[in-house]
């Protein structure tokens, strides 16, 4: 069993799930998966215009600052964020998915780094993936 952890309070949307889990066998990768209903238009053609952008960023923290603004984000060589799937899950068009992995560089020390995760729906927003970095998304 893995030692318990202090996180953050995150606000989801309604029926969202943010799970992260840690691989007892590689202290350095964390799995990540966020699902929850897709966003629908009430024109068809517009929710398939409309892609969910989800942004997914490795955050750490800024010793200079005491209080609950002390997140910042993380260098890039700190870790890496590979997105294994996103957009509505194969087997139910109805239901958004974001699976990913975090690889740290180094195993991360307790309470020095966050995960931060995103959601934003927009008409002209494109899909994009920054995979090797910081962030990734989309």
């Amino acid at each position: 069993m893995s030692r318990v952890v202090l996180a953050d309070f995150v606000q989801l949307t309604p029926d969202r799930s943010f799970l992260v889990t840690a691989n007892p066998y590689h202290p350095r990768e964390l799995r990540v998966v966020i699902s929850g209903p897709a966003p629908h238009a009430s024109d068809p053609v517009e929710t398939v215009l409309t892609p969910t952008r989800t942004l997914v960023t490795v955050q750490q923290r800024d010793p200079a600052i005491s209080n609950e603004l002390t997140w910042r984000d993380a260098p890039a060589n700190v870790a890496t964020i590979n997105i294994d799937a996103r957009g509505p899950a194969a087997s139910q068009p109805d239901l958004y998915l974001w699976n990913g992995t975090v690889t740290f560089a180094h195993a991360p020390e307790p309470g020095q780094y966050r995960l931060f995760a995103s959601t934003n729906i927009s008409p002209s927003m494109a899909p994009v993936g920054l995979v090797g970095n910081r962030k990734a998304g989309a």
